[in-house]
């Protein structure tokens, strides 16, 4: 596991367990995963225009309108118009990743251009 993931999986359960200590029912790994990402898009990504080494790592925000474009495009990927990202626990969250990256070389935030919410349905 490499650096960025070590750092993903400390800050993704912290995010969650405080969540949850503070009483946020909906608190799921999946979302402070996106939480994650959205804000290293915005504080790095978007601010370094995706030019700066950290650009190559950095997972992009993983939602049902990004799961269910790529499930339409990709035939190999059809299960993941199924997966409720809301709901991914620590375990379910990496393995997606894992399956998000045999498909996609480099897997970074590039990814987003799947991301289109008009084509969601």
């Amino acid at each position: 596991m490499d650096e960025f993931e070590r750092f993903h999986r400390i800050w993704a359960n912290l995010i969650k367990n405080k969540l949850t200590d503070i009483g946020v029912k909906e608190a799921s790994y999946g979302r402070s995963a996106k939480i994650i990402s959205i804000y290293l898009k915005t504080s790095i990504i978007l601010c370094n225009k995706g030019e700066c080494s950290s650009s190559q790592f950095i997972h992009p925000p993983i939602d049902h309108v990004l799961l269910t474009i790529i499930a339409k495009d990709i035939p190999q990927l059809k299960e993941l118009k199924s997966v409720r990202w809301t709901s991914l626990e620590e375990n379910t969250y990496w393995e997606l990743i894992g399956q998000l990256k045999s498909h996609f070389t480099p897997f970074n935030w590039k990814l987003e251009k799947y991301w289109k919410p008009d084509r969601e349905n």
